[in-house]
């Protein structure tokens, strides 16, 4: 279904590029000297107006001075220089990202352990789709532990930490039910 966009980008950009790959600027705006961990904060403290395209004059001139492809090179070279020289931010701004991710809002942190419980239950009872709600749960994120967080990068996995954690809490509540005071 994505063939024709392969080849659109192929003439357009004169690069394979599948379906659109701009890691190179969100690993930059993610990692610099005046990066915060998420978006709304990069956009509070302004840094995100000095760098991204979207926002810059400056910068979109450059993507149409170099192309959309030579761009992101450039800004992934950028970013890939700045993580070399200062490791222990990099650490910091991941781990932060991590943790945004996972425990951003009181909603989250509420079902986390219920969810955890449930994917549990579900691994006792039924492997295969334990498998692949754990696979959903590692896979989907990977990539925004690298770049700053927006809540909206969390939603594609909501509807998992719903249901494991229906599971997770239909099993505690079964389980308080059937204990004797």
């Amino acid at each position: 279904m994505v063939g024709p966009w392969f080849v659109r980008n192929r003439m357009v950009f004169g690069h394979w590029v599948p379906i659109r790959d701009n890691l190179g600027l969100e690993l930059h705006v993610a990692y610099w000297d005046k990066s915060a961990p998420s978006l709304k904060e990069n956009l509070i403290i302004r840094s995100h107006f000095k760098v991204h395209p979207h926002v810059n004059a400056s910068e979109a001139m450059k993507v149409r001075e170099y192309n959309e492809v030579e761009y992101n090179n450039v800004q992934m070279a950028a970013a890939k220089e700045w993580i070399s020289q200062h490791p222990g931010s990099f650490l910091q701004l991941t781990w932060k990202h991590f943790e945004l991710f996972w425990l951003f809002g009181i909603r989250s942190i509420s079902l986390l352990p219920f969810s955890l419980l449930g994917l549990w239950w579900v691994w006792k009872h039924d492997k295969p789709s334990s498998f692949l709600l754990a696979a959903i749960f590692v896979v989907h994120p990977l990539i925004y532990y690298f770049v700053q967080f927006d809540p909206r990068y969390r939603h594609p996995l909501d509807w998992a930490i719903i249901l494991t954690a229906m599971i997770g809490s239909a099993w505690a509540f079964q389980r308080a039910r059937a204990f004797r005071w």
